[in-house]
């Protein structure tokens, strides 16, 4: 509903300051995470949200600031008073609001006891007040937006930051296999987190993400080249335990691998720094050659397990898809290797298929070709979605 501006009065523009002084101290939660967890609620944020804009609206029409009338001086001093509240309680609570529900990377969740931990249902609601706080302050209270408001939040959400890159760094550098999976989702929660700090107008913090996140993805692709090279050099029960680990993310590290040509390209842009540089393309470059090895690994499997008569559909089929999904790494990292990766990964997948076809046709001939057909029939489709050419089916008996 609208106000009727012409009708308001010094006490009306008292009573609404004092309504909304109200609000914010029952909808922000206390200033401790228990509270805080218990308590926060985007729909109550967002009613709060046009409470305020609505007051300020009020306010800039009956423009109270500077009367002499006691009634105005009454409203003056209400608003004084919601000034002082937002400095000593109210900025404090919201900025524990905003550090609570920013996407933060789920490896730390247990220790931050932070509250929103899903991208789909991060809520930028409280960070949007704070902004209309700090931008409309005077226009609310009478008074300018305090340096101390802004500094606080940098503060906590340094911190966070710090928290989350060392955990994540102590996960990564662990003798145990870190979960690939939820690193790379917890990359892109990080990518999220940027982008929200960079609309707190909070640079600093931002430009320290920008850089760990860049970190981040690096070790993620460095501890996935680690595994393939363990499992190559030592192929135990072990070590392809870890492989299985990699093989599983597959998907989610050709995400991490765009987001390091992403940074890469962006770096190159603008003035950059050459080790950092290095370092990407260094890490890039050992995960393709390790991925390489294990697509040639792949197909020599394939061609045992034909030659032996153990040749079943169901693993053939992932091991197939597995060395598409190395062929879509090799076509991704094509630009930071002036075309040669790709081309490398045509002429390997092309060799290796060759030598399969034949294997299968041999194999068609003394067992069950159940299998054998289905398998070189999927092996059709995989040169056939590279843009490969395909050879011809093993029942034709054609070596």
């Amino acid at each position: 509903m609208e106000a009727d501006f012409d009708a308001l009065d010094p006490r009306e523009v008292t009573r609404r300051l004092h309504a909304l002084r109200n609000a914010f101290d029952r909808v922000l939660p206390a200033d401790n995470a228990k509270d805080c967890r218990e308590k926060y609620d985007p729909k109550a944020f967002e009613d709060l949200y046009r409470q305020t804009e609505d007051c300020i609206a009020i306010l800039v029409k009956a423009a109270p600031f500077g009367h002499k009338d006691r009634a105005w001086i009454d409203a003056q001093t209400c608003a004084d008073g919601l000034f002082s509240a937002f400095s000593a309680d109210f900025i404090p609570r919201l900025n524990r609001a905003i550090e609570e529900t920013l996407p933060v990377p789920e490896v730390t969740a247990d220790r931050a006891m932070a509250l929103d931990l899903s991208i789909r249902s991060h809520s930028p609601i409280a960070a949007k007040l704070f902004e209309l706080l700090a931008t409309r302050c005077r226009d609310l209270t009478g008074h300018g937006t305090p340096l101390k408001w802004r500094a606080d939040l940098e503060r906590r959400l340094s911190n966070l930051v710090r928290l989350y890159q060392g955990q994540i760094n102590d996960i990564l550098t662990s003798p145990d296999p870190p979960d690939l999976r939820g690193l790379s989702a917890d990359l892109l929660r990080m990518d999220v987190l940027y982008w929200a700090l960079q609309d707190l107008g909070i640079p600093t913090v931002a430009d320290v993400l920008e850089k760990n996140e860049k970190v981040t993805a690096r070790l993620i692709m460095d501890s996935a080249s680690d595994a393939v090279d363990r499992f190559l050099q030592r192929p135990d029960n072990l070590n392809r335990f870890d492989l299985g680990i990699v093989l599983t993310a597959i998907d989610d590290l050709i995400a991490v691998m765009a987001r390091v040509l992403e940074h890469h390209e962006r770096d190159m842009e603008g003035p950059h720094d050459g080790f950092l540089e290095s370092r990407g393309r260094e890490s890039i470059t050992r995960f393709v050659v390790a991925m390489g090895k294990l697509m040639v690994m792949m197909f020599r499997d394939l061609s045992d397990q034909a030659a032996s008569d153990e040749l079943v559909y169901e693993t053939a089929e992932i091991n197939l898809t597995k060395i598409e999904r190395i062929h879509e790494f090799c076509q991704l990292a094509d630009p930071m290797t002036n075309g040669r990766v790709h081309a490398a990964a045509d002429r390997t997948i092309r060799e290796r298929s060759k030598i399969l076809f034949k294997d299968l046709q041999q194999a068609a001939q003394g067992q069950s070709a159940g299998d054998v057909v289905k398998v070189f029939k999927r092996l059709e489709q995989t040169l056939t979605r590279l843009a490969l050419a395909p050879s011809a089916n093993p029942t034709d008996q054609r070596a």
